[in-house]
């Protein structure tokens, strides 16, 4: 008998409870509206945050490299060059010699701010930090287990380190790669200097100042891609190659194989293409 007074009181609390959240009105729009400010201005913090730190993340894996790559070169008397930025034995500039040595210093960082001030949205240039930390992170990963198993500095590595940086254009896409290459402040355009006389480059129509972008519709960012090109398929066979001359596109036609002509490297704002 003790008990109804207790279920008596509870029922009368919950039958109050559901009178209140009857009664109780709906918050207004107006009201709602500050809190999805508020929500927009932190998701946009968070994005900058983002943004931040995979520039940090870019960087300290970058100087990683950089240290591991000075640590290499203190223990090799004669390092590799670069083979996608040197000039390569068979493009030569008539007339010289060995090519001049690079200057030797750290590596330019990812250059976000030329890209922003060029009008590529933040959202890209973000996407683009993101690229670059997974192809230094990838390079890094290679060059350690090369060290790591006693084939640092062969043609084995090489050729690993040449498959990885294909994999990874094929993987972002030519454009993206031309932007990374520019915000990274590396060579983007092979650019004719020298032609030799009579020779097939000469016949062909190449003038010095050509800039080299297509070969057998292949885009071509480097010496090295466009020797590798030219010394495969049928030699003889002709194929065009499109140029940028004067601000327009040129497509000239040459057979498979020595061109005749010598290569510069330059750095290129990749939007100049018509």
């Amino acid at each position: 008998m003790r008990r109804r007074p207790i279920l008596g009181f509870m029922t009368g609390a919950l039958l109050l409870a559901a009178c209140q959240e009857a009664n109780r009105e709906p918050v207004p729009t107006a009201q709602a509206a500050p809190a999805d400010a508020e929500l927009a201005a932190l998701r946009r913090e968070l994005a900058n945050e983002r943004r931040l730190r995979a520039e940090l993340t870019a960087k300290l894996m970058a100087q990683q490299h950089r240290i591991e790559e000075l640590t290499a070169a203190a223990k090799t008397p004669a390092p590799e060059a670069d083979d996608e930025s040197a000039t390569t034995p068979a493009e030569k500039e008539p007339g010289q010699g060995t090519p001049a040595a690079r200057t030797k210093g750290p590596r330019r960082w990812f250059n976000a701010e030329a890209l922003l001030h060029r009008g590529i949205p933040p959202h890209e240039v973000e996407r683009l930090y993101e690229y670059f930390g997974k192809s230094q992170m990838d390079l890094i990963e290679l060059q350690h287990r090369a060290m790591r198993e006693d084939w640092f500095k062969t043609p084995r590595y090489r050729e690993a380190r040449q498959q990885t940086s294909a994999e990874f254009r094929t993987e972002i896409g030519d454009e993206d790669y031309d932007l990374l290459l520019f915000g990274t402040g590396k060579h983007n355009r092979v650019v004719v200097a020298d032609i030799v006389d009579r020779s097939p480059g000469s016949h062909a129509g190449f003038v010095p100042g050509d800039v080299i972008i297509r070969y057998d519709g292949s885009r071509i960012f480097h010496g090295a891609e466009l020797q590798r090109s030219s010394t495969s398929g049928k030699i003889g066979e002709s194929v065009p190659v499109e140029v940028l001359r004067n601000g327009e596109i040129v497509r000239l036609y040459i057979d498979r194989g020595p061109m005749g002509f010598g290569l510069k490297h330059r750095l290129m704002w990749p939007h100049l293409l018509p």
